[in-house]
C-alpha cells in the first residue's frame, strides 16, 4: 500500500499539474489490424483521456501470440515525435518480436492530434498565456501516459503487473 506521505505527495503533484481526480473514461476502440512485418501484428487503436479527447495509438503484438500473458511497453514520443516516428515503429516491431505488447501514441499537438494532421510540429512546446497553461499541458501529457498504462493493463494479452514506459 501507499504511505500517507506518498499519498500526499501524489495529491500535490496532481494538483500542481491540474490532473483531474478519478480517471477519464477509457472506452478503447480497435479501428483496424494489419501485419507490418513477419512476426508482428498491429492494431490501430484509440482510447480516452482528459477533456473528452481521444488518443490515437498503434499497438504492436507478437505473431503468433504466446499462450501466457506478455509484458507491456509504452513508447512515449518526444518533442515533435508521434506514433509515425521511425523510432516508435522500429521499437514497436523490435519489442513485439521479442514478445512484448508495445503501445505508442500521438502526444497532444502531433500526428492525428494536430489540427492539420502534421508530424514534428512541436505544437505543445509553444509558450501560451495564461501562466497555468504549461502545467495543464504537462498534466495532460501525464494523464495520457496513465491512460496508456490502463489501456495496456486491460488488454487480455498483457500482464498488468509488467508494464513499463520508455521515452525518446
Amino acid at each position: 500500500g501507499m504511505s500517507e506521505r506518498e499519498a500526499q505527495w501524489r495529491h500535490e503533484i496532481r494538483t500542481a499539474l491540474h490532473v483531474q481526480d478519478g480517471t477519464p473514461e477509457l472506452e478503447p476502440t480497435t479501428h483496424s489490424k494489419f501485419s507490418p512485418t513477419e512476426g508482428v501484428r498491429v492494431e490501430r487503436v484509440s482510447y480516452g483521456t482528459q477533456f473528452g479527447m481521444r488518443i490515437p495509438g498503434i499497438l504492436y503484438l507478437p505473431d503468433p501470440m504466446p499462450k501466457e500473458e506478455i509484458p507491456g511497453l509504452i513508447i512515449v514520443n518526444g518533442h515533435g515525435g508521434d506514433k509515425y516516428a521511425w523510432y516508435g515503429m522500429y521499437s514497436g516491431m523490435l519489442y513485439a518480436k521479442g514478445g512484448a505488447a508495445v503501445l505508442t501514441y500521438d502526444p497532444t499537438g502531433e500526428g492525428e492530434r494536430n489540427a492539420n494532421r502534421e508530424s514534428e510540429t512541436r505544437e505543445h512546446d509553444h509558450i501560451e498565456d495564461p501562466e497555468h497553461m504549461g502545467p495543464r499541458l504537462a498534466g495532460l501529457m501525464i494523464t495520457d501516459l496513465m491512460q496508456a498504462v490502463r489501456y495496456l493493463g486491460n488488454r487480455p494479452e498483457t500482464d498488468a503487473t509488467r508494464i513499463s514506459a520508455m521515452g525518446y
